[in-house]
């Protein structure tokens, strides 16, 4: 049983507790929501900052699974099946030449992108299905090649500017102030 002296007091500490649960839950919406923005943010300018504008990469290279993550992420909308096809012919992949069926072959790769969730059916609101980034959608190799040549390029910079004001940084993220 409740004490009845005490029931207002718990009352209170209860509907405080209640309102500071519901206020951290409004931060960590507010948090993952500046996260979503960051990340693509930081998809969005990585190519610009990190590939060598000279390099070219042989589209024919990539695997048909790449090559379709290529696609998706550079599409500003999702997309249906037959518009993935034709935006790896437009891009010059050479699906008819690897494939004996290449609208099977597609179908089963997206399908298997589908199943370990880097890619996601929606509806057109026609009742088609089209074809949307999922939430592991994998980088195309070369980005990620990218990515580790940006994370180094970002270190060796902290690391100068470290060094500029008179810190050292070591690697296990101490710092001390030289003389």
């Amino acid at each position: 049983m409740v004490d009845e002296e005490n029931k207002d007091v718990y009352e209170e500490a209860l509907e405080r507790i209640q309102q500071e649960i519901e206020e951290v839950q409004k931060q960590e919406t507010q948090l993952a929501l500046k996260k979503a923005r960051l990340m693509e943010s930081f998809e969005a300018l990585l190519p610009l900052v990190c590939t060598d504008e000279d390099e070219v990469v042989d589209v024919n290279s990539l695997t048909l699974a790449d090559a379709i993550r290529l696609v998706v992420r550079c599409s500003g909308r999702p997309l249906h099946m037959r518009e993935i096809r034709l935006r790896l012919d437009e891009m010059g992949f050479k699906t008819m030449s690897k494939f004996k069926n290449p609208m099977a072959s597609v179908h089963t790769a997206v399908n298997r992108m589908i199943e370990s969730e880097e890619l996601a059916y929606t509806d057109d609101g026609l009742g088609a299905k089209m074809i949307e980034r999922g939430p592991c959608l994998k980088s195309a190799p070369f980005l990620e090649r990218d990515m580790r040549v940006s994370s180094r390029k970002s270190k060796e910079a902290m690391q100068h500017m470290a060094s500029e004001k008179g810190q050292v940084k070591t690697d296990d993220a101490a710092s001390t102030t030289t003389e």
